[in-house]
């Protein structure tokens, strides 16, 4: 249920959506340390009030936002897969998925800027849209190094507006993330101890929306994380501090 906001020139009503959603899935393991899962679902997204009825700045995006009451529910069908290997001392995974969106609901960049907050203003459309995309993962712990390993994450996703033969908006560009890494089961009186520290390489990405959007170059950031258990007579504390761009 919608009341009254003359501000925003909306009137009172009432809004219902039906939909039908599922999904199916296969696993197959043909060894202990090899397995294959592939599943295939169709979900079901209502637009929500701000997609609707916004027109104003969002402080959290910093953009204008003006709202479209005429937007329908999206659907999606999406396939994905992934493989998985894992041993005492090596994990790896990789999967894939693609994802055909039909009324996509996105923020369009337009070329109007609010005067009063100097923010540019998008407007909520939609959109018959594609996402595919792939990730994967290796974390390597050999036994002679007594703790110390390597994880290794690399993702990439590219998203298609369907209609209009363009790039979605706001479509993160590929990573690599790596880490050397120590694990102690004791350290003094610390329990379960892990220590991480390594760079992310991120690509550039030279598909923006709109044309005089600027392309954003590569880039490299380094992380830093450390966590610990420790005992406190019948409580457990567990502090983690963590750092995602020491430079």
């Amino acid at each position: 249920d919608v009341d009254d906001a003359p501000d925003l020139g909306v009137t009172a009503q009432t809004r219902s959506y039906t939909a039908l959603t599922g999904s199916v899935g296969a696993a197959y393991q043909p060894r202990s340390d090899l397995s294959f899962a592939l599943n295939l679902g169709r979900a079901f997204r209502a637009p929500v009030l701000q997609e609707l009825f916004g027109n104003g700045v969002h402080e959290g995006t910093l953009r204008f936002e003006r709202g479209n009451a005429d937007l329908s529910p999206e659907t999606s069908l999406a396939l994905d897969g992934v493989v998985r290997y894992l041993t005492p001392h090596v994990y790896a995974e990789a999967s894939a998925f693609a994802n055909t969106i039909q009324n996509y609901i996105y923020p369009r960049a337009t070329v109007e800027v609010d005067e009063d907050s100097g923010f540019r203003i998008f407007d909520f459309d939609q959109a018959d849209a594609r996402l595919v995309g792939a990730e994967a993962r290796v974390d390597v712990h050999p036994h002679a190094l007594h703790g110390l390993g390597v994880h290794l994450q690399a993702d990439y996703t590219r998203g298609d507006n369907l209609d209009a033969d363009e790039p979605l908006p706001f479509v993160p560009p590929a990573r690599l993330t790596t880490r050397i890494e120590y694990r102690a089961a004791d350290l003094g009186p610390a329990r379960e101890v892990e220590l991480r520290l390594g760079p992310t390489f991120v690509a550039a990405q030279s598909r923006p929306e709109l044309p005089d959007d600027v392309p954003t170059d590569a880039y490299t950031t380094w992380g830093a994380s450390a966590s610990a258990t420790f005992r406190a007579g019948a409580a457990t504390l567990t502090p983690l501090l963590a750092v995602d761009n020491l430079t």
